[in-house]
C-alpha cells in the first residue's frame, strides 16, 4: 500500500480492474446458468446470493473497516478471495458446486465495491478531484471487458471466468498500490452507527435506492434470458452490455452539474422513471436489432443511484462512518436485487418473461409517486422543526 502522494492515476487503474471483474462476471452469469441447464427459479436463487451476503456481511466489513488501522486492508483480501472464488467456476456445472461457488463469490464480493468507494472519495478528496473522471474509468473498463467476455463465451461459456479472474489479478496489485486511507474509529473517538439512521433524508433515499434496485436487478438478471428469447447471440450480448456501459459516460461527466441543477431528488426520481420506461420499451420491441438504442438508457439508471448515493453520503455522513455509510446503502441495493432477482425468476415462471416486464415497468414508475409523497412529508416535517 503506496506511501506516496496520492495520484489520479492510480485511482484511474483501480476503478477499471474493479469494474471489469466481479460486474462482469454477474452480467454473463445467467448466460452461463442457464446454457447450463439451470431452470430460471435456481438462477434467480443463485443470483440472489450476491445480495443475500451484501446484506448479511457488508455492514459488519463496513464497520470493521472504519475501525482498522488502514481500510485498504479489506479491500485487498476481498480481491483476493473473489479472484479465488471465480475460479472455482469452471470446475464443474453441478448445482451444488455452483451454489458453493456462489456463496463464496457472495461473500466476498459483498462489501468489495463501497469499500473501493470509501477509500477512493477519501483520497480523491486529499487532492481535491472529482470522483467523476475515476468513476468513468470502471466504466470503460466493464465496456472494454463486457465485448472481449462476449466473443470468448461464444467459444467457449467458461472462458468468462478465467478472463475476469485475470483481471482480477491486476485488481489485487491496483488495490495494494492505493494510498493508505486510515479507519477513522480506530483511535480513541467511537461514533455510533445508528447516527446514520438519524438522518431520515438520507434513510428516504437509501430506501429509494432498494426500490429500484429490484427494477435493476430483474433486468440485469433476465436481460440475457430475454435477449436469446427474441434471438438474440451472445456475442451481440458482449456489444450490447459496451454500449451499455459507455452510455454512463455523459452522466458522469457532467453528475455534478446536473445534480446541482436538479438536486438529489429530482435526479433519483428521474432515473427512476427511464428503469420503468425502459421495460415498456422491451414489452413493445422485442426485436434483437432495436436493443442497440434501449441500451443506451442504462447510462440513466444503476450509474445515476450509485454514484449520487456514494457522493452524497461522502459529503453528509460523519468521517468516522463514512465506509459504514457506503456499506449500508451497499446493503440497500443488495436488498432490493435479491428481491429483484428471486421474485423476477418467480414471477416469469408464473406469468411468463414478457408479462414479467409490464409488471416491473408499473411498479417502478408507480414508485417515483410514493417517493415524492414521503419527501414531501420529510420536507414539512424539517420546516415545522
Amino acid at each position: 500500500m503506496g506511501k506516496q502522494k496520492p495520484s489520479t492515476v492510480v485511482f484511474l487503474f483501480q476503478s477499471a480492474l474493479l469494474w471489469s471483474c466481479v460486474p462482469v462476471v454477474y452480467s454473463f452469469l445467467p448466460v452461463y446458468l442457464d446454457k447450463s441447464g439451470f431452470r430460471e427459479s435456481h438462477i434467480g436463487i443463485l443470483l440472489a446470493l450476491g445480495p443475500l451476503m451484501s446484506i448479511i456481511l457488508q455492514p459488519f466489513i463496513g464497520i470493521l473497516a472504519d475501525r482498522s488501522p488502514y481500510k485498504n486492508t479489506f479491500l485487498i483480501l476481498l480481491n483476493a478471495g473473489t479472484l479465488i472464488s471465480i475460479l472455482l467456476f469452471p470446475l464443474h456445472n453441478g448445482l451444488l458446486h455452483v451454489a458453493l461457488a456462489s456463496f463464496l463469490l457472495a461473500s466476498f464480493q459483498a462489501a468489495l465495491i463501497s469499500v473501493s468507494e470509501a477509500i477512493t472519495l477519501e483520497g480523491l478528496d486529499r487532492i481535491q478531484k472529482p470522483y467523476g473522471p475515476v468513476r468513468l474509468a470502471g466504466t470503460a473498463g466493464y465496456a472494454v471487458v463486457s465485448v472481449i467476455a462476449g466473443f470468448f463465451m461464444e467459444k467457449d461459456i467458461r472462458s468468462i471466468f478465467y478472463l475476469t479472474a485475470f483481471m482480477a489479478f491486476f485488481s489485487i496489485l491496483s488495490a495494494w498500490s492505493l494510498p493508505r486511507v486510515e479507519g477513522h474509529q480506530s483511535r480513541t473517538r467511537r461514533v455510533p452507527v445508528t447516527d446514520i439512521f438519524k438522518n431520515r433524508e438520507l434513510v428516504l433515499l437509501m430506501t429509494f435506492s432498494m426500490v429500484a434496485h429490484m427494477g435493476i436487478s430483474f433486468y440485469q438478471n433476465f436481460f440475457p434470458l430475454y435477449f436469446a428469447f427474441i434471438g438474440g447471440t451472445s456475442d451481440i450480448l458482449g456489444i450490447l452490455y459496451f454500449i451499455s456501459g459507455i452510455s454512463e459516460v455523459p452522466f458522469l461527466l457532467y453528475a455534478d452539474q446536473i445534480e446541482k441543477k436538479l438536486g438529489i431528488h429530482k435526479t433519483l426520481a428521474f432515473s427512476m422513471g427511464v428503469v420503468g420506461v425502459r421495460f415498456l420499451l422491451l414489452f413493445i420491441i422485442r426485436c434483437p436489432v432495436l436493443m442497440y438504442p434501449v441500451m443506451l438508457l442504462n447510462g440513466l439508471t444503476y450509474i445515476v443511484f450509485s454514484f449520487s448515493l456514494a457522493v452524497h453520503i461522502n459529503r453528509t455522513v460523519p468521517l468516522e462512518l463514512r465506509a459504514t455509510g457506503q456499506t449500508i446503502h451497499g446493503m440497500s441495493m443488495a436488498l432490493g436485487r435479491i428481491l429483484g432477482s428471486v421474485l423476477g425468476g418467480f414471477l416469469i415462471e408464473a406469468i411468463g418473461l414478457m408479462k414479467a416486464l409490464l409488471v416491473i415497468a408499473l411498479f417502478s414508475l408507480s414508485a417515483i409517486a410514493m417517493f415524492a409523497a414521503v419527501n414531501t412529508r420529510i420536507g414539512k416535517a424539517h420546516t415545522r422543526s
